[in-house]
């Protein structure tokens, strides 16, 4: 198993990526909250994901099968 925040080259854009493919990864990057900008850009994002899931209508799902079946509350 393996959790990653740091690689080699930044940023990795390439979805290809081999360790990215594996099960028993995790991998995320840490550099989008170094900045203001990017902070309030996060911050507005998440907020605004959450506010559409509490009306029942999520959006920016990853893995909408996740969805089939759940009870939507508002």
């Amino acid at each position: 198993m393996a959790a990653v925040d740091v690689y080699e080259e930044e940023p990795v854009l390439d979805t290809r990526y081999p360790l990215f493919a594996l099960e028993t990864s995790c991998a995320r990057r840490t550099s989008a909250m170094s900045h203001a900008t990017s902070t309030k850009f996060n911050f507005r994002t998440i907020f605004d994901q959450i506010v559409a899931y509490a009306a029942g209508k999520p959006i920016n799902v990853v893995n909408p099968k996740v969805l089939e079946g759940a009870n939507m509350r508002r």
